[in-house]
């Protein structure tokens, strides 16, 4: 008995022992043995990694305002392992987010602790969530890309993903910069999984983005943005764009595009809307792209300005083709044929000039060839190589057709002619600033090429002078501003390519001022206007409208010609009465529109032969004013006195001449400091006084101060 019992005894011992050991070993074999891969794996169930993001760079415009910025906003996902309504958060989501409570549901990865419900919240979304307080429902802060002008430049700007990722203009462009680079942290997650920073764990921080300074001029681009919107509107036209640019330097001042969209919730735009037609959408430029073949023969030495060039009455066959003019013109000058936009003549410029020479000079002017601008999406036009053209090919190109060129591309070509036949590359960021905000980068003005002598420049910019004073440009005439420029109209191809449309157009007009010493290019591009439809008509009048408001503002680029164009005063009633002769009647009754004076047309004609009151009349607003239209009056003629104007302002003393019915033309800026002819001359109606002007040492004050003396002086 007592030996079964020890037996029992010892077998409960050894089996204990056994037991011991067996714990033992095994504590042995994690504790020592594999110490370091158990440590590793408590680690990883209480320790995580969290990415630290990186703040996107801030985008200013030229003057320091923004145009993006970042905000903190809330973003919400769920924790599935502490959910415990599930029906509860897809019925309440399903109604937030459009979507069926079902495809909520089935979206929730309940093997994991982190799904995402919503991101980017507005305010008000984020305050209904916090209010819902359902279980397993968690939020954390994110820096959403905000941009607080909205539509200002959106094409240029572009916009980000929800990731803050670029995905157009500027923000593609410079993604890496804007960026910046992300930081990590090692974290330790509670029996919930939130993660809690502590200070002992390793981490490396987030290096935000750098900044961007552009050339845009916030208050430019308004301009620009309000004035195209308001023309399409009256034209009716399917889209447009508006480039402003720096002759000198190349910048981009403004590029306004419309139809447009708010990058704030880009995905709600058409993709129509987010297009930067100014480098995407090429087209034929019409007459704005004769300066080629002009530019081309002053500079090889086969035209003269006051040369001859027969203009057939207004038609000439050429290879079966019927080429016709707006007007039977005969005999024009060279700068006549630019000044009335003759297609016969610019073709026979052309011929003068030949193929190899033109193509030459048109690819000079950067036509066939990318500008080079930092924006992503840019295309380079059409432009063929001579081998393959038609024997219609180079008086196709000489008008403007049988070429395709984006609006930025016709903008730099006019601000070469403006430069002194210097081409200058489009610049659109002026600095690269760190987190401190000093300068990185800098993008300093970049000359691409001479494409033709200052001596061809002047004569080409003196051309499109006239083209302003008395062409299809009258309508971007600024008193006391000497304005060059160039109308376009083209048809457009038919959309299934079979030829052009005859009521389809592309309407255009570029142009500088002032004249003597460009400050500022414009170009204003309409597609398909309806009424009016001619580059003359449609567009002229934006640029004008454009230009004068840039004029009047106190601060800018061109705030100092604000001296040489003083603006009325608000309680005068009175108005100068336009030069409408030559004009047809729809233009010129436009142009009295936009000066508050009603039109009291007679004849059948379709140009106005004679008016009266006559120009440079001062009448009160709502005058009437009589338009003979075709041949059925003379201009009568009479002496006039010409008053003294030296001292003045240059807008005063245009505006006292005409007043005694006598035309001006002048040189330089600031006060007319000498006149042709002399105070008190007796000379005939319509004389051109020539006035010579200069800014005075004493700087703007001083030049106001002179004009304060003189306003209001009588004639001697």
């Amino acid at each position: 008995m007592r030996s079964k019992q020890s037996r029992r005894i010892i077998l409960v011992l050894i089996l204990g022992a056994g037991i011991w050991v067996s714990l033992i070993g095994r504590l042995f074999f994690i504790q020592i043995l594999h110490r370091g891969e158990y440590r590793q794996r408590s680690q990883d169930q209480h320790l995580c990694e969290s990415t630290l993001k990186a703040q996107r760079g801030v985008i200013y415009d030229r003057d320091g305002a923004k145009l993006v910025c970042n905000l903190p906003v809330k973003s919400y996902y769920v924790d599935p392992t502490e959910v415990k309504n599930l029906q509860r958060i897809g019925a309440n989501f399903a109604r937030l987010l459009k979507r069926s409570s079902r495809h909520i549901i089935q979206s929730l990865d309940m093997e994991s602790t982190f799904v995402w419900l919503i991101r980017m919240t507005e305010p008000k979304v984020s305050q209904l969530i916090d209010s819902w307080n359902i279980a397993g429902v968690f939020s954390l802060v994110e820096m959403k890309r905000f941009y607080p002008c909205r539509q200002l430049g959106c094409q240029v700007i572009g916009f980000t993903d929800v990731d803050n990722k670029g995905l157009e203009g500027l923000e593609l462009q410079f993604d890496d910069v804007l960026r910046g680079r992300d930081g990590w942290a090692v974290m330790q997650r509670d029996a919930h999984g939130r993660r809690i920073p502590l200070t002992e764990y390793p981490r490396e921080e987030p290096r935000d983005g750098y900044s961007l300074v552009v050339t845009i001029h916030a208050v430019y681009q308004t301009i620009a943005e309000q004035e195209l919107a308001r023309g399409i509107q009256k034209t009716s036209a399917k889209a447009g764009c508006v480039i402003l640019m720096d002759p000198a330097t190349g910048e981009i001042l403004a590029m306004a595009n419309e139809p447009q969209y708010d990058p704030n919730s880009p995905s709600t735009a058409h993709q129509e809307c987010r297009r930067n037609r100014a480098i995407t959408d090429i087209f034929e430029p019409g007459s704005t792209f004769k300066i080629v073949a002009a530019a081309a023969a002053l500079e090889e030495g086969v035209q003269n300005p006051d040369d001859l060039i027969y203009c057939e009455e207004g038609s000439m066959e050429l290879c079966r083709t019927t080429i016709n003019d707006v007007d039977e013109f005969g005999w024009l000058t060279f700068e006549q044929v630019i000044e009335k936009s003759s297609n016969i003549g610019i073709i026979k410029v052309a011929n003068q000039v030949g193929e190899e020479p033109f193509f030459d000079y048109a690819r000079r002017f950067g036509f066939g060839n990318l500008t080079g601008i930092s924006l992503p999406g840019e295309v380079k036009g059409l432009l063929a190589s001579p081998k393959t053209w038609s024997r219609l090919s180079l008086a196709s190109m000489a008008m403007g057709h049988e070429v395709a060129v984006t609006s930025l591309q016709l903008v730099c070509a006019y601000a070469a002619v403006a430069n002194s036949g210097t081409l200058m590359k489009p610049l659109i960021v002026r600095y690269v600033l760190d987190t401190r905000g000093n300068v990185v980068q800098e993008f300093s003005p970049s000359r691409i090429r001479r494409v033709i002598s200052p001596k061809t420049a002047a004569t080409l910019k003196s051309f499109l002078v006239k083209v302003v004073e008395r062409g299809t440009g009258k309508l971007a005439a600024i008193d006391g501003l000497c304005v060059a420029g160039k109308t376009g109209t083209a048809y457009k191809l038919r959309e299934d390519g079979s030829g052009f449309s005859r009521d389809r157009f592309m309407a255009s007009f570029c142009g500088f001022f002032p004249a003597e010493s460009p400050r500022l290019v414009g170009l204003v591009v309409l597609d398909e206007p309806r009424m009016p439809h001619s580059g003359g008509q449609a567009a002229t009048p934006i640029f004008r409208r454009i230009a004068e408001r840039i004029l009047a503002l106190p601060k800018g680029p061109c705030a100092d010609l604000c001296l040489m164009v003083s603006q009325p005063d608000a309680a005068e009633q009175m108005v100068v009465v336009p030069d409408l002769s030559g004009l047809d009647k729809p233009t010129a009754l436009v142009l009295l529109q936009k000066r508050d004076l009603a039109a009291q047309p007679e004849g059948e004609g379709l140009r106005v032969c004679h008016q009266q009151p006559q120009a440079g009349v001062l009448v009160a607003r709502g005058e009437t004013i009589l338009m003979v239209l075709g041949n059925l009056a003379k201009r009568t003629t009479k002496d006039s006195k010409v008053p003294h104007v030296i001292g003045l302002t240059l807008r005063e003393a245009i505006r006292q001449l005409r007043q005694n019915g006598l035309a001006a033309t002048f040189a330089g800026s600031g006060l007319v400091i000498r006149q042709t002819p002399k105070a008190g001359s007796r000379v005939g109606q319509e004389t051109v006084c020539k006035l010579e002007c200069e800014a005075p040492s004493g700087g703007p004050d001083l030049m106001a101060d002179a004009s304060s003396r003189h306003r209001g002086m009588s004639e001697p």
